[in-house]
């Protein structure tokens, strides 16, 4: 299974969690796919998420501090559920 395939998936397992159990959906949507996307396109050959990924997706885009936490918090969640797959 690609990276791309794997991320999205899980992806969109998380999403459809979150909106069973009542969560909100909309600033994961609007801010891990891009993410993952990048990536992709940047680290073509990785098979998980890395710091030097988060990093480099943190310079790249451009974020203010309090964008760059509230990012950081729900990568931090994705990263979780991603874990909890295995």
């Amino acid at each position: 299974m690609t990276l791309e395939k794997r991320l999205n998936d899980a992806f969109e397992e998380m999403m459809s969690y979150r909106t069973s159990v009542g969560y909100a959906t909309a600033t994961y949507r609007s801010s891990v796919p891009p993410f993952i996307r990048f990536c992709v396109e940047k680290f073509p050959n990785s098979e998980l998420i890395t710091p030097e990924m988060i990093d480099e997706w943190l310079a790249f885009y451009p974020y203010t501090i309090n964008s760059k936490a509230a990012f950081i918090a729900l990568l931090r969640e994705y990263t979780r559920y991603l874990n909890f797959l295995g």
